[in-house]
């Protein structure tokens, strides 16, 4: 009897130690993207090419969402309702952390293009 309860208790010990593994070595962190934008925004956020998570975002609102340290670096792109892209930006979890895991959508400026004739 006594050779049993031992066995119940050291499973249990091992149940517990399996779930506070996975609860507090997986980091989890909320992610708001607020948009900052005049128009409505189709977001998309997206890892290894594959769109994970979409949302509309109504010009001033902001939308937060969970996610796994381990699924950063991911990609996050807005388009305005004609399709054209405003936001396009990588970001790592380094990059979330400094910006206290906020991203805000504003329209990019373009990327000027090289005049191939000397001023």
């Amino acid at each position: 009897m006594r050779s049993l309860r031992l066995r119940m208790i050291g499973l249990i010990c091992i149940g517990v130690i399996a779930l506070l593994d996975t609860a507090c070595f997986d980091v989890w962190e909320d992610i708001t993207y607020t948009n900052a934008t005049q128009s409505s925004l189709e977001v998309s956020v997206s890892a290894n090419d594959q769109h994970n998570d979409q949302f509309q975002l109504s010009p001033g609102a902001s939308k937060s969402l969970q996610y796994l340290k381990q699924s950063w670096p991911r990609t996050v792109e807005a388009r305005e309702p004609s399709g054209k892209v405003v936001f396009n930006r990588t970001y790592t979890w380094d990059d979330l952390k400094q910006m206290d895991f906020n991203i805000v959508i504003a329209a990019q400026s373009p990327t000027p293009i090289a005049s191939a004739t000397p001023p």
